[in-house]
């Protein structure tokens, strides 16, 4: 009787840590900021294409900063799910980053799961946004930071053609 009352608590007790393993959320363990040491002047996304099918298509995020503490380095932009690298552009304080969907060209498909195992899946975010908002990860001081960027400004799709335009063109 003792035996199957300690397997019945243990059990209890069991299901009751495995179902709290998932309670908090990344928003409420990850530092988001509301008031970080620099200021944005821009930021939109824009869409592009490729002209062949194999070329792709993808979004990329431009932000601009009006000021940029020099303790502060910009490590990612989260956007739509996705992730990537933030990389300087120029040095007006402008900032990009390249969320690629790629093509079929260079998708391996076989039987063989060794060679379906080249294929690299986009890189997802951890983070729970919002879609339309992105997300700037940054280091201050060693201590990883992010900040939510809500206002961002939608270009025109680029279309890019599918041949470079010949001379007579």
């Amino acid at each position: 009787m003792w035996r199957s009352l300690l397997i019945s608590v243990g059990a209890c007790i069991l299901l009751w840590s495995a179902s709290n393993c998932g309670a908090t959320t990344n928003s409420e363990s990850e530092p988001f900021v509301t008031n970080p040491e620099f200021s944005i002047s821009d930021a939109y996304v824009q869409d592009w294409t490729a002209g062949i099918p194999e070329g792709g298509s993808g979004t990329n995020l431009f932000v601009s900063f009006a000021t940029l503490s020099e303790d502060i380095r910009l490590q990612k932009f989260h956007y739509n799910g996705l992730v990537t690298a933030a990389k300087k552009v120029s040095d007006n304080g402008d900032f990009a980053g390249y969320f690629i969907k790629e093509g079929r060209g260079d998708v391996q498909m076989s039987s063989d799961p060794e060679v379906e195992a080249a294929n690299t899946p986009p890189v997802r975010s951890t983070l729970d946004i919002k879609d339309g908002v992105a997300v700037i990860e940054f280091q201050q001081n060693g201590v990883t930071k992010y900040f939510e960027v809500i206002s961002i400004r939608i270009a025109p799709m680029i279309s890019y053609p599918s041949t470079p335009p010949t001379e007579d063109q």
